[in-house]
């Protein structure tokens, strides 16, 4: 009886046929000592150990593929976290601008909001008068309303540019410490510093 030689592609071999190929040959070695029967042909022998070869890459390569995901996925979620942090931390930032410069005459209250507290403001005398102002022949200009004239402020707040530039410098220290925090933290200490900046005060 002549034997099928014929090469077997490994994409087409499932794990249990690998294993039953091992065996067969094992069986057909064993009894060709036992009997004198000629050995089971290299060809096939070969294609059993390199059909198993294959077989292990290619788990390796699903697995591989596995943790490969799972650290894509990882990469992600931190990256996402750390962008969130930094445009609130962002958003906080510029929160602290106008308190800041109001503290230090640089920035005017908004102006009355009704009539009751336009009344208020005035008997507390939280306003300045802007001065006149006149056109180029010298005849002052006027216009419609005359709270175009006032300024909604503490006349005793003085412009203080120095101290507003010391904050300043405080203010985005502080920035760029809670900046770092959050590029080489966890998500917790990230928010964490976050929440510290928008509660700080820098004057």
């Amino acid at each position: 009886m002549q034997m099928n030689t014929k090469a077997i592609p490994i994409r087409d071999l499932k794990p249990e046929q690998i294993f039953d190929m091992m065996v067969t040959a094992a069986q057909i070695n064993t009894l060709a000592h036992k009997r004198a029967l000629p050995p089971m042909p290299q060809i096939m022998l070969d294609q059993a150990r390199e059909a198993q070869q294959g077989q292990e890459k290619e788990t390796k390569m699903q697995f591989a593929e596995i943790n490969a995901i799972g650290v894509n996925t990882a990469d992600t979620e931190i990256r996402n976290q750390r962008k969130y942090l930094q445009d609130q931390l962002y958003r906080a930032k510029y929160a602290h601008y106008e308190p800041l410069q109001r503290a230090f005459g640089l920035r005017d209250e908004d102006a009355p909001r009704s009539p009751t507290e336009l009344v208020e403001r005035i008997k507390a005398g939280m306003y300045t008068v802007k001065p006149g102002e006149t056109d180029a022949e010298g005849v002052e200009k006027f216009y419609d309303s005359p709270m175009y004239y006032f300024r909604w402020r503490n006349p005793e707040t003085k412009k203080d540019q120095e101290g507003y530039n010391a904050a300043k410098k405080l203010l985005e220290k502080a920035y760029t410490d809670a900046e770092r925090v959050i590029m080489v933290g966890d998500a917790k200490e990230g928010l964490e510093a976050v929440k510290q900046y928008e509660t700080a005060t820098f004057h």
